[in-house]
């Protein structure tokens, strides 16, 4: 089976997947019943222990240990699966900023890094003080550039110096240099405000979704990894095989830029990006 992912300009990812001897019927019964008891054990664990932990006679730190005891897994076991999901959810949430990034935005539109600086009474280290202070931001740029404004949103927490600051890398789609960046910084108002020109979007999804791995632990649990704008477009997806094989056909000018393999149990998927 194939299937394209096409991007605005022209740019697509090819998809190969093929398919492994698969389980019997009743082994993938069984192999669904297990995983979706899992959930719902789990679910309603973490509900009792909520509860528990809001009338406060449950610490937070009691928390995992309890949710592994109740699913009759060891600590160890139980952070290994944890790890594991909170790797696949990043996985997921950088390939959504690498598809919004080369769907959305283009060479010669802005990269603008925003920073906090010392300030009485303001505390930059808390995430949602400073998500607050972003959000209003993001109003205000619109109503200056008008509501069709594209963005995205990194958060990066700087620990140089042991500051432990939030500060933002975000893509804009203003062109460099049709605007006079120095605006950018009584409209920010809190810190200083660095504006530069996209060079090319082809690693600068990896570059930024680099970021997420690094400040994963310090987002607090259950809220956005990224911020973006609602009018962001995602690809266009191409299953049906007799399109596959035209797009392939009139795209013989495109060469491959990057071409990968994963492995699986049940399936493998070779992908390959064409630029």
């Amino acid at each position: 089976m194939k299937r394209i992912r096409m991007y605005e300009n022209g740019e697509f990812d090819l998809y190969i997947y093929r398919k492994k001897p698969q389980l019997s019927p009743s082994q993938a019964r069984e192999k669904n019943r297990k995983s979706q008891n899992s959930k719902i054990e789990r679910k309603r664990l973490e509900e009792v222990i909520n509860d528990g932990i809001e009338c406060g006679f449950i610490d937070r730190e009691e928390y995992h240990t309890l949710v592994a005891d109740g699913l009759g897994l060891t600590v160890e076991e139980y952070w290994s699966k944890l790890t594991r999901a909170r790797k696949s959810n990043l996985n997921r949430a950088k390939n959504n900023i690498i598809e919004i990034i080369r769907n959305n935005f283009t060479v010669g539109d802005s990269f603008v890094t925003l920073t906090f600086r010392d300030k009485e009474g303001f505390d930059w280290t808390d995430w949602a003080t400073c998500v607050y202070e972003l959000d209003k931001y993001f109003k205000r740029l619109k109503h200056k550039y008008g509501r069709d404004l594209k963005y995205i949103c990194i958060p990066e927490l700087q620990k140089e110096n042991g500051r432990n600051a939030w500060h933002y890398h975000i893509l804009i789609n203003l062109k460099y240099g049709s605007f006079d960046f120095r605006e950018f910084n009584p409209i920010w108002g809190l810190g200083y405000v660095t504006v530069k020109p996209i060079t090319s979007t082809g690693g600068l999804g990896w570059y930024l979704s680099a970021y997420l791995t690094e400040c994963l632990q310090d987002i607090p649990q259950n809220k956005k990894t990224y911020f973006a704008s609602r009018n962001l477009t995602k690809p266009i997806i191409i299953d049906n095989p007799e399109d596959v094989e035209n797009v392939l056909a009139n795209n013989e000018h495109l060469s491959v830029a990057y071409n990968k393999t994963v492995n699986s149990d049940y399936i493998d998927c070779e992908y390959i990006e064409f630029r």
